[in-house]
């Protein structure tokens, strides 16, 4: 089949497909040990932190609402804030802007 040069982007080998394929060599390789792909670590102090954000998110209701409807950005950020309160670093896009002095 052939491609205008646009779709010839979307068909060609990319980084992505790479990795892919990496880690499936990766996984069929006896003996390879394999650390997550990029997923990170389950530590159970923040598994069991994760559990109770999500089940106070459910009984709010606020869990369903976002599945249900499309958010916006602010929402989506508000929504991500009150669930990972824990973390120290503010989420993306809720930094304080900088003023002039």
């Amino acid at each position: 089949m052939q491609f205008s040069k646009f779709g010839e982007k979307f068909n060609r080998y990319s980084g992505i497909t790479q990795l892919m394929d990496d880690l499936n060599d990766g996984l069929r390789t006896p003996g390879a040990i394999m650390l997550g792909g990029g997923n990170p670590a389950a530590i159970p102090a923040m598994l069991e932190y994760f559990h109770q954000a999500s089940s106070d998110l459910l009984a709010s209701g606020e869990l369903v609402a976002a599945m249900a409807t499309t958010m916006v950005h602010k929402e989506k950020m508000r929504l991500l804030n009150r669930s990972l309160n824990c973390c120290a670093i503010p989420m993306a896009g809720t930094l304080p802007k900088k003023t002039s002095a």
